[in-house]
């Protein structure tokens, strides 16, 4: 008997987006200043708490949870899509933005 690992890892460029909508949807305790979740770094964009986040803030996590049936592809590339959307909601630099074709290699 065989086992396939599955090793797919959501691909994320660090551009806060999510951190933003979790803190001013009070999904996470929001910075007073920013709206971001107070674990936002400002400076390297990067969440503070990264190896001890809740599961609202792990990809994997939600799509075992929740949306489990459809494939982890579709399910990150569809993740993807929404994080180009809130990147242009919040006027980000587009060089954010991830190909969600970059699951099909």
């Amino acid at each position: 008997m065989s086992y396939v690992l599955d090793v797919m890892e959501f691909k994320c460029s660090s551009c806060g987006a999510c951190c933003v909508l979790a803190g001013r949807l009070g999904l996470m305790p929001a910075d007073p200043h920013s709206g971001a979740c107070i674990h936002l770094d400002p400076q390297t964009q990067r969440c503070l708490i990264y190896e001890t986040r809740p599961a609202i803030c792990r990809v994997d996590v939600m799509y075992a949870s929740r949306y489990n049936e459809m494939s982890k592809t579709e399910y990150y590339k569809q993740s993807t899509l929404v994080c180009h959307q809130l990147i242009d909601t919040l006027q980000l630099d587009p060089s954010y933005k991830i190909d969600p074709d970059e699951y099909d290699d």
